[in-house]
């Protein structure tokens, strides 16, 4: 099976940042299909019963790619998780219907829902790391954006370096409503679902 590419557009000095022509959504349609996304539940960002969705990665959560995630999600007060897509060693396993099955059921009887897929070779295309990523906010508008991360590697969300606040007058001003993701959040050491408890009663307070 050939991998999908995304090809990122080179930006000289001066010139006016040009969105990828592929997008994410894009490529999970191209693995998954869109018959599987909406198998699984999966509709584009919104937020109904108020303007976020508190999710975690299934990783992030101590459950790659299993079902138990969406368990975990409940007990911690999260409103869905991030499902993997799976590896090579298990052939992406989300493109099965059975495996799909089985996630819709779990979310169903945890009462939480899918807030989307992770396709791990989209990481190697590193933009949280670009310089111009916080430009791209507001480049990009909430129509281009699917869901942002709320990361703080190596410590508890708000105690790091990340400027919250700063992040949440940036998504005001694109008016951008729907998932964010809490994703490496944990310090060294510490127990992972008293950390993720406290990072959600933290996006709870600053993200309602």
């Amino acid at each position: 099976m050939s991998r999908p590419r995304v090809r990122r557009r080179a930006k000289r000095e001066g010139e006016k940042f040009a969105p990828p022509t592929v997008t994410r959504r894009d490529v999970l349609r191209a693995t998954v299909g869109l018959a599987g996304l909406q198998a699984l539940g999966i509709s584009p960002a919104s937020a109904e019963a108020g303007r976020f969705r508190i999710g975690a990665c299934d990783w992030s959560l101590g459950q790659r790619a299993r079902t138990g995630a969406l368990g975990v999600a409940r007990q911690l007060g999260l409103d869905g998780v991030q499902v993997s897509m799976g590896s090579v060693d298990n052939d992406l396993q989300l493109r099965r219907p059975e495996v799909q099955r089985a996630y819709r059921d779990a979310a169903a009887a945890a009462g939480v829902r899918i807030g989307g897929v992770a396709l791990d070779l989209l990481n190697q295309v590193p933009y949280k790391s670009d310089p111009r990523t916080e430009q791209w906010v507001s480049q990009l508008g909430r129509d281009r954006i699917c869901e942002f991360h709320a990361k703080e590697n190596g410590f508890l969300l708000g105690q790091g370096r990340i400027d919250f606040p700063g992040v949440r007058r940036a998504l005001d001003d694109i008016g951008y409503g729907g998932w964010i993701q809490i994703e490496g959040a944990v310090p060294k050491g510490q127990p992972l679902l008293e950390s993720h408890a406290q990072n959600v009663r933290f996006m709870r307070t600053h993200f309602s």
